[in-house]
């Protein structure tokens, strides 16, 4: 079903942990929304590569795990919003930590390789103090652009972030290596073209010459 408790934490840390793993171990489809909160270094989460897709929003909040995997998430729908307006939020992933040479402990990577479409909503992902790689995603290709949703990334200058494998399009990942390159999903037309296009180059426009009235939209015939 999924839970609607926002950043409301659940007795203390280890029965909100519980509470979590009763609720999203073996599922594919959560119905509402796909809250993970408060999750400290010695919780497992690998309870959360079996969904799939999320009919409400996807709230990461205020947790102390380096790496949150939803590697098979494909899907966010927004039927419901966080605050009416967010279907992705990522917020406050960090302790301080004395003993790391950052002064932090926390998120390092969102492992969603596999999100293509969020249907409704929008995106905040702030105050996640070693988050990397975040910056490089191509939200539009995942995001509705038409209803104009606001992207909004806060970007920490000072922590020390791998690269994007060179395989990845665009240099667009989620962390690094080649199994976390950003899957991209819609066809990227080139800026020459009015009525769309069948590939990335300017030849490729449905109103170059080679292609005029053919109806053709993708490169086979």
């Amino acid at each position: 079903q999924g839970t609607s408790n926002r950043l409301n934490l659940l007795g203390n840390y280890e029965n909100h942990y519980e509470t979590m793993l009763r609720m999203f171990s073996n599922c594919s489809v959560v119905l509402e929304n796909l809250e993970v909160t408060y999750a400290q270094k010695h919780h497992s989460l690998a309870f959360l590569q079996s969904i799939e897709e999320v009919v409400g929003y996807v709230l990461i909040g205020m947790n102390d795990v380096a790496v949150v995997p939803l590697g098979n998430l494909r899907l966010i729908r927004g039927q419901s919003l966080y605050d009416g307006q967010f279907s992705l939020l990522v917020l406050s992933n960090y302790k301080r930590n004395p003993a790391s040479p950052s002064g932090y402990s926390g998120l390092r990577q969102l492992q969603l390789s596999n999100l293509s479409e969020i249907i409704r909503g929008a995106v905040k992902i702030t105050h996640n103090f070693l988050l990397c790689n975040i910056e490089t995603i191509q939200w539009g290709d995942i995001v509705d652009s038409s209803s104009e949703p606001s992207i909004v990334l806060e970007k920490n200058e000072s922590r020390a972030c791998e690269s994007c494998d060179p395989s990845c399009d665009n240099g667009s990942c989620w962390a690094a290596g080649p199994d976390h390159c950003q899957k991209i999903t819609k066809l990227q037309c080139a800026e020459q073209c009015s009525r769309g296009c069948r590939g990335p180059k300017p030849s490729d426009c449905l109103d170059h010459p080679e292609h005029e009235h053919t109806g053709n939209t993708g490169p086979d015939p």
